[in-house]
This record gives structure tokens, sequence and C-alpha cells, in this order.
């Protein structure tokens, strides 16, 4: 058996909630840190934030 550990897509990441246009940039790390930098649950979350909450992340 072998293990792959991924580190957090950083910059990639920011690029993400940017791309959705999410507010509240000093939040964008808290929440890449909490879904661990997965770049298809910040995608489906950043959407939901941008629908439901109007691109405000805190």
């Amino acid at each position: 058996m072998r293990t792959l550990i991924l580190g957090s897509l950083g910059i990639a990441a920011q690029e993400i909630c940017q791309k959705h246009q999410l507010a509240d940039r000093e939040s964008w790390e808290k929440l890449i840190n909490n879904y661990q930098g997965n770049p298809r649950w910040l995608d489906i979350l950043a959407t939901t934030i941008k629908e439901l909450f109007g691109s405000q992340v805190a």
C-alpha cells in the first residue's frame, strides 16, 4: 500500500474564491483550511456562498 499526501492548493485555492467573486478576503484562508484546500469542495462551497449569502464568506 502507498500513501500520497497532498498539500493545500495555496494560491490556486484563492483563485477559486476570486473566480467566484467572494467577499471578505480575510476569511478565505479559514475557509480554505476548513476544506483542506480540496478544489472540488471549494468550488461547490464558493457557488453556495455566492447564491445563499451574497458572496459574504464571513
